[in-house]
């Protein structure tokens, strides 16, 4: 068992890089909160088993800062423990610290039911706005 404590930024970002999971792309509120610092609002534009970004504006945070997410999907709330492994001017890109299935997939069929037609030839990526 690694503690995140033990994780270097170097390590992080090739940890995000080798992800290979499904991404899901969704327009979702997302609270952040980090260390005794107040919720921080930004929204989830891609979503993944095992992570996802955050698109976000005045809020800087160095890759390998623990922060809880907190945001409402599929008529529920929840709180989800993560890391970031990635950071922009505009966006941050997260590690859960343990997958979210149910949410994913939650997601991932409320999408398929907002579609209800074929994915377009030119994405492999679902959308939906939440």
């Amino acid at each position: 068992d690694r503690g995140m404590e033990r994780l270097n930024p170097e390590c992080i970002k090739g940890m995000n890089n080798q992800q290979g999971h499904n991404r899901l792309a969704v327009d979702l509120p997302v609270y952040i909160r980090y260390g005794k610092h107040p919720f921080h609002g930004g929204r989830v534009s891609e979503f993944a088993e095992d992570g996802l970004t955050i698109e976000i504006r005045a809020l800087r945070l160095p890759v390998g800062t623990p922060i809880e997410l907190e945001l409402s999907a599929l008529g529920t709330s929840w709180r989800v423990p993560a890391i970031v492994t990635d950071e922009d001017p505009s966006n941050i890109g997260v590690m859960f610290c343990e997958t979210q299935d149910a949410l994913f997939k939650g997601l991932a069929e409320q999408s398929r039911a907002v579609r209800a037609q074929p994915p377009s030839t030119d994405s492999a990526m679902m959308h939906t706005r939440l």
